[in-house]
């Protein structure tokens, strides 16, 4: 009888712990925001040379890989697509950030081009997904416009198109 106490409590036990883990996990989830840009690294290192480089121009630090960047329709704005599917649009003069977009897709490498047609950026994006039990990758050209990504409606014209 003694043993299928100590069972059970040790069984009590490991179920309050995985519990309390799972409660945790979305909780520091949502505790993480995007980080802002900054002009400069905040604990460089020390270069053992002494040597010290200036960069050329303004220089902004991001929290992720840099996939793809871009001018915007002016010279002072850029667009920048992070790893984590964030896309910020700078201006770079005052090192200040215009807009974060959230993208929700991971951009491709230099996977970014203003599109001459109303000088909007588009990006090159992959998604991840489920289809049918197998993992899949999708591969998208979006729009970035309004906050947000969205797949853009015709763009290519086939040899047979006759119109504006």
């Amino acid at each position: 009888m003694k043993l299928k106490n100590l069972l059970a409590t040790a069984l009590l036990l490991e179920t309050v712990i995985i519990l309390v883990a799972a409660a945790m996990m979305p909780v520091s989830a949502f505790c993480q925001e995007p980080h802002w840009p900054v002009r400069q690294v905040t604990k460089p290192g020390v270069v053992t040379t002494g040597q010290s480089i200036t960069p050329a121009g303004a220089q902004s630090v991001f929290s992720g890989r840099v996939h793809a960047a871009i001018f915007g329709r002016s010279d002072n704005v850029i667009y920048v697509g992070v790893s984590s599917g964030l896309i910020y649009k700078l201006d770079w003069h005052a090192n200040k950030v215009l807009e974060v977009i959230h993208g929700g897709r991971n951009p491709g490498l230099q996977g970014m081009a203003l599109d001459p047609a109303n000088d909007e950026p588009l990006m090159s994006g992959t998604i991840s997904g489920v289809v049918d039990g197998k993992g899949e990758v999708g591969i998208q050209l979006l729009r970035i416009q309004g906050g947000g990504c969205e797949p853009p409606g015709h763009i290519c014209r086939g040899p047979g198109f006759r119109g504006q």
